[in-house]
């Protein structure tokens, strides 16, 4: 078996370690980002810092100092919006991950 990579990850790895002891998704135990999507009309993201570009077909959000997370798209809206999450609504065409 290939060892494994060290890399942009390398910071979650004590995290991680602890997520598979206890048998427990890694959200639960750090702050990392989490995207869900209901087909391509809507996305949820949580741990979201704050918004970057808002348009009707680009969004870029921050996700703490080192991630940015981009939707292309059409009819592209925030719908909801909280300290940590947002969700968007649209045709979503693309899900980009940038840092």
């Amino acid at each position: 078996m290939a060892n494994k990579k060290k890399g942009a990850n390398a910071h979650t790895g004590p995290l991680k370690m602890l997520a598979d002891m206890l048998e427990v998704p890694l959200d639960t135990v750090s702050h990392v980002p989490k995207l869900e999507m209901v087909s391509n009309t809507e996305a949820v993201l949580d741990g979201c810092t704050g918004v970057l570009e808002y348009t009707q077909d680009v969004m870029k959000l921050a996700c703490g100092k080192r991630l940015t997370v981009k939707f292309s798209g059409q009819g592209l809206e925030i719908k909801a919006l909280n300290c940590e999450t947002v969700k968007i609504t649209g045709h979503i065409v693309s899900v980009e991950f940038l840092g």
